[in-house]
């Protein structure tokens, strides 16, 4: 009787062994090992992306409360110290709710009493006072008391020929702040308000005489 060890070797497919561990190794010797290899470097790589990972983690959070005290930094009112909820469009600061009026913050207090006797209606000479305020944290008005077409300051009761509303949403920090504008007309800008007015109508005017000389200037040399 031939011994053992030469029977494993010329029939493995018929030894059947108790130890499911000799049977993967008669059979699959090497796929086996691979495995095995494969099993413990998925464990080392697992760990160390793991460890990678909150490491990116605790870096973007640092980031984030770094830009957070940074922008709390730099939205402050340029009066107080209370947070700033709306730019001014005069004079581009940040100011709070109490602030925000131009009659409230400097330089645009100063500017305007500077302004005030000049701030009139180029119509009829009645005082005018352009303002702006804020209804909300996030909803300011702004009203120039100012024609859109010839850039004159006219009165509301008597000379506002044409008068519409303009809504922009601009975000600032974590809010979007509207912003509703006044615009305003005179009798003399507003038959031609859908090219600006006077101001408009002149830049036409010249965009279609320079267009005109230059094609007599090209057609008879």
């Amino acid at each position: 009787m031939p011994p053992p060890w030469l029977l494993i070797i010329i029939y493995p497919h018929s030894i059947r062994l108790h130890c499911p561990l000799a049977n993967l190794l008669l059979y699959y010797p090497q796929s086996y090992y691979h495995r095995i290899l494969i099993y413990e470097n998925k464990s080392d790589t697992t760990g160390e992306s793991t460890n990678y990972m909150k490491d990116k983690e605790i870096e973007a959070a640092q980031r984030q409360i770094r830009r957070n005290s940074s922008v709390a930094a730099t939205r402050r009112c340029h009066e107080c110290n209370e947070e700033a909820l709306g730019h001014c469009p005069d004079c581009r600061k940040g100011f709070c709710q109490d602030h925000f009026p131009r009659q409230q913050h400097s330089p645009c207090a100063e500017k305007q009493m500077r302004l005030a006797q000049t701030q009139v209606c180029y119509i009829c000479g009645r005082q005018v006072y352009p303002d702006q305020w804020s209804l909300s944290r996030t909803s300011h008005y702004i009203d120039e008391f100012r024609c859109d077409g010839c850039g004159r300051h006219i009165c509301d009761e008597l000379h506002t020929q044409r008068k519409t509303e303009n809504v922009s949403i601009i975000r600032e920090g974590l809010r979007g702040h509207r912003y509703q504008s006044t615009t305003r007309y005179c009798s003399l800008c507003s038959p031609f308000y859908r090219i600006g007015g006077i101001r408009g109508l002149m830049r036409w005017v010249v965009v279609v005489g320079t267009v005109g000389v230059g094609a007599l200037f090209y057609l008879h040399p």
